[in-house]
């Protein structure tokens, strides 16, 4: 090749190369020009906007931010939302419209209501921006999704409380496959919270146990008198004490009884729940039958919790039902945790233990977990549910206006530091040291406020345990400083603001320590017989507002006496049990000291009994076809 062939071909190399590269920058800035043009398309107004939709539980509401003709932020408020369900669409779905810049979302989430409930909301705040909604939901749907799990087991028990977790153990002792759905970051519900709880210990009075050892009487004249008079003045059976609280018509009361004692032998010694010797006297029973849990080591939650960690139980902590299906093999339940995996469990039969919803007018404990499950799932099977009133207590204490503790946790160590209950007019009325109902009852009763009044240095030891508890910053800030509302104190005046004489309180208290320093086993007029501390305005008196709270709700689920529940048209579903306090056609609304703790290890217990049952009747049949086969 010559030179000069050489350097034409570079020549139109060269030219070919720049031509090229003309080319390439005029596509780049068209497709640029273009994208741009598209997000210009876009009319809408700059500014922070806010829109609301209907939810699955209530009113969804969002702030949503726009610079530069562009959604730059989403903040969503989503109350009345499951906290878990909803949680991860809570959270996806404005960074999908963000990234997309449309509210066009396919949100597979387990929370699709709350999802179409966001993009709603945001298109009713584009919309006061002077949105063209057309461009906004223009273009396919960016798609949402979550991961995934399937899970195969015997039996699903819904609720991780007392009675759930009852079940569970239970179950476990015998061999079977169990899975466990519980909405809180650990099993336990109330009870592993609770430091002072009390339950029925015994079946029966012991009345009736000194009746039956003098059946066979001896020849002895007093033994012939005390058989005498028992027989012509029966005593009192706990079954009879108790009637008034269960409801008659559904047969429970007859389980709870031949069941009580069983179940208490299993809680000791399989368990190993601790209970302190002494019985307590308190209405409404005859003799002593309630025990209180030794919680020195451990609250009852918390032991049963450990328990079901070692038990081999699959537990699924932060997760939430969304569905339960059945069919005629068994059911399928569908689950949620807050991470956003969904939960597909297949399982044989399913143990309802959620516990019930409260949407009364006061307070509620653990209410961020207190959601309507059962009257869902009630809705989706069409079960038969019981509507029911608010069980209040009346031993609380408000730091602010959301959250509520339950001071009887703490009485027994603050009555060291005076811990005397009084009402307005400076009167003491009730035994400060009996169960929780009694107190609670007591206070009700008064029909006006009432306050533990405790000694400067009772209140902060009260304060530093509260302070160590799991409440939210502002909460405990209040708290340090002293500003809680319904907390008061009193240095050298008697009253406050010409309410609460509390020098009536503290002479009342001064003459209880004297008189059982002068008198050993003494009790005052409200059967009190322990006094220590010193209750004196020298030394400051704090006292503290009470205020009622609510425990839950006393409706539910509809069970038959074997704990399988009942759908609406009367028939009995073969594969959904309940046990606790959703079994909601069984207690009343009033509360006996014990009752519902008994009732939920009883129940809990009894239904694994049933499953377990017919669990193995059912493996002993496909043994028999198969040897029958061959």
């Amino acid at each position: 090749m010559s030179v000069h062939t050489e350097f034409r071909n570079r020549m139109y190399y060269n030219q070919y190369m720049r031509f090229t590269e003309k080319i390439l920058v005029a596509l780049l800035s068209f497709s640029l020009s273009a994208g741009c043009a598209t997000q210009m398309e876009k009319s809408v107004k700059d500014g922070i906007y806010s829109g609301a939709s209907q939810g699955y539980g209530g009113t969804v509401e969002v702030n949503i931010t726009i610079a530069d003709q562009k959604i730059t932020a989403v903040n969503v408020s989503a109350p009345y939302e499951s906290q878990i369900v909803a949680s991860s669409a809570v959270k996806l779905v404005p960074e999908a419209i963000v990234s997309s810049q449309s509210t066009v979302i396919d949100a597979s989430s387990g929370a699709t209501i709350t999802s179409d409930a966001i993009c709603a909301a945001v298109e009713d705040a584009l919309q006061k921006a002077d949105a063209d909604m057309d461009q906004w939901k223009d273009g396919e749907p960016v798609s949402i999704r979550n991961p995934k799990k399937d899970i195969t087991t015997d039996v699903v028990v819904v609720g991780g409380g007392t009675a759930g977790l009852s079940a569970a153990l239970r179950l476990r002792q015998m061999g079977i496959d169990t899975t466990v759905i519980e909405k809180d970051d650990a099993c336990g519900g109330v009870m592993k919270d609770l430091v002072s709880a009390v339950q029925i210990v015994s079946s029966r009075t012991k009345a009736e146990k000194e009746t039956s050892e003098t059946e066979n009487p001896g020849n002895s004249e007093e033994d012939h008198e005390q058989s005498s008079r028992e027989e012509t003045e029966p005593a009192g059976t706990l079954e009879d004490d108790l009637a008034p609280y269960f409801v008659k018509e559904s047969g429970m009361l007859e389980v709870f009884m031949e069941q009580l004692d069983g179940t208490m032998i299993w809680q000791e010694d399989d368990l190993g729940i601790p209970f302190e010797d002494e019985l307590l006297e308190t209405d409404p029973y005859h003799e002593a039958v309630v025990a209180r849990y030794d919680t020195s080591a451990n609250t009852v939650g918390e032991l049963l919790g450990k328990e079901a960690e070692v038990s081999g139980a699959r537990l699924l902590y932060s997760t939430a039902v969304i569905s339960v299906e059945e069919n005629s093999d068994g059911t399928v339940v569908h689950a949620k945790s807050a991470d956003g995996t969904l939960y597909t469990v297949t399982c044989t039969y399913a143990i309802i233990a959620t516990g019930t919803w409260d949407d009364s007018e006061y307070i509620t404990i653990n209410s961020k977990l207190n959601e309507d499950d059962a009257h869902k799932i009630s809705q989706q099977n069409g079960y038969e549910y019981v509507n029911g009133n608010s069980i209040l207590m009346a031993t609380g204490y408000q730091p602010d206006d959301h959250t509520v503790i339950d001071l009887f946790d703490h009485l027994d160590g603050l009555l060291k530091y005076g811990g005397v209950i009084a009402n307005g007019d400076g009167e003491r009325f009730v035994d400060e040291t009996a169960d929780r109902q009694t107190v609670s009852n007591a206070v009700i009763s008064q029909q006006q406020d009432c306050y533990l009044v405790l000694s400067r240095k009772g209140y902060e030891t009260f304060r530093s345990r509260l302070l160590k508890m799991e409440l939210d910053g502002e909460t405990k800030d209040l708290i340090s400083s002293d500003e809680g509302k319904d907390i008061f104190f009193i240095t050298s005046k008697g009253q406050i603001n010409d309410v609460v004489p509390v020098g009536r309180v503290i002479q009342e208290y001064e003459q209880s320590l004297s008189q059982l320093s002068l008198n050993d086993g003494y009790e005052d007029a409200f059967g009190r017989n322990s006094f220590k501390g010193n209750l004196s305005l020298e030394n400051g008196i704090v006292l503290i507002r009470l205020s009622v709270f609510s425990t839950g709700n006393t409706g539910g689920l509809s069970v038959d006496n074997s704990f399988q529940v009942i759908r609406a048209d009367g028939a009995v579903s073969e594969h959904v049990f309940a046990a606790g306090s959703v079994c909601g056609n069984v207690l009343k609304e009033q509360d006996a000291p014990g009752l519902r703790t008994a009732w939920a290890f009883v129940s809990g217990k009894t239904v694994a009994d049933e499953i377990g049952s017919v669990l193995a009747e059912d493996q002993l049949n496909k043994l028999l076809e198969k040897e029958t086969e061959k």
